[in-house]
């Protein structure tokens, strides 16, 4: 059963400090004239050039690719500095780019010609698509700065790709630059291979390519074909919703970009919307939500825009930038079963009292008690 509540988010402001994070176009680049070819080098002999200094410490490997990252997890990497001096090196500090990141190597000292491991631990956010951090580490004593950078995709154990032209790898559906991908397919595939089906998109039965259900056995991967082409701006879905009967990923999301889907939030959101996952009736479940350039601003008061799922504040954790909201649904154990979507509404207050109210799409999928 799909319970839908419409979000009108307002055109984002300014609160001490913030900036807007409402979504924004580029603007083609201006015609330059080509640079001039460089002179031939004069016939003769060119002398040696002059050897390039070593950088005091090496970072291996330069980008460290995470692969597929499951949502909601915790994933581990490992880099490698290498002292490249005759006197050790010892870490002043090792700053993330963000409350997801961790990395304990403040104080740690790296012997003359040596190398010193450093453990990462990155805690994977819930909306699929590309997911990068660094980490930039500085010295005692030295002006150099090294950035350990890694990244990779976040994607459920069934990934959704747009098909465009025969092309499956955009995990979202571009309607802003073709209007006419408002009808299209989406691919459906299991990462490991294995086979599962299909039960819901945007919580009606699927429409599938080359596929019957009542006839052909369970794939590991299905075309399925979507249509929003008469939509309107207000009812026109902002995610398209995909549930699987995988019970590491029963409920997809995929972002649908258009016109009318453009997000524009009064609070800077690291993410768009909260996928709670999968709960029982008369439990709860955990969530969180990154506020961005939130300083110490705290979250004072959360709202649920679903009377059968109660919506609370567990905990805030802030590394002086940015915020992480850890929340709790609790689901009524007279809740519906189904696919539930919902705004969530906060309030967040800075140090000058000063607040600010804003919402955010949840959705959750209510299994029986």
């Amino acid at each position: 059963m799909l319970r839908c509540s419409t979000i009108r988010l307002a055109i984002a402001v300014t609160l001490a400090g913030w900036t807007g994070s409402g979504a924004t176009g580029q603007s083609p680049a201006g015609d330059q004239a080509p640079a001039p070819a460089p002179a031939p080098a004069a016939p003769g002999n060119v002398p040696n050039a002059a050897p390039q200094p070593t950088s005091p410490v090496t970072v291996k490997p330069a980008d460290l690719d995470l692969g597929y990252m499951t949502p909601r997890t915790t994933v581990d990497g490992n880099f490698v500095l290498t002292n490249n001096t005759d006197q050790p090196i010892t870490i002043r500090v090792a700053a993330p780019s963000c409350t997801c990141t961790t990395v304990d190597i403040k104080g740690k000292v790296i012997p003359p010609h040596g190398t010193l491991e450093v453990p990462i631990h990155m805690k994977v956010p819930a909306a699929p698509g590309r997911k990068t951090a660094q980490v930039k580490v500085l010295y005692e004593g030295l002006d150099t700065v090294s950035v350990l950078n890694m990244g990779g995709e976040v994607a459920f154990p069934v990934r959704l790709t747009s098909v465009d032209k025969g092309n499956r790898t955009n995990p979202y559906i571009d309607a802003h630059t073709d209007p006419a991908r408002t009808k299209g397919a989406i691919h459906a595939q299991s990462i490991d291979g294995t086979p599962f089906t299909v039960k819901s998109l945007l919580g009606k039965p699927p429409a599938y390519v080359g596929f019957d259900p009542a006839t052909d056995s369970p794939r590991s991967e299905y075309e399925l074909l979507y249509d929003f082409s008469d939509s309107t701006c207000e009812s026109m879905p902002r995610f398209l919703l995909v549930e699987t009967d995988r019970p590491d990923a029963r409920l997809l999301d995929m972002r649908i970009r258009h016109e009318c889907t453009k997000i524009q939030s009064k609070i800077p959101w690291g993410e768009y919307r909260i996928n709670a996952g999968v709960a029982r009736a008369g439990t709860a479940v955990p969530a969180d939500i990154q506020i961005k350039r939130a300083g110490t601003s705290r979250a004072v008061s959360v709202s649920s825009g679903d009377p059968a799922i109660a919506v609370g504040i567990a905990n805030q954790v802030g590394d002086g930038d940015s915020v992480l909201v850890e929340l709790t649904l609790a689901i009524s154990p007279t809740a519906a079963v189904g696919l539930h979507a919902f705004p969530l509404t906060m309030k967040v207050a800075n140090p000058q009292g000063q607040s600010i109210e804003d919402s955010i799409l949840v959705y959750v999928i209510v299994d029986p008690a």
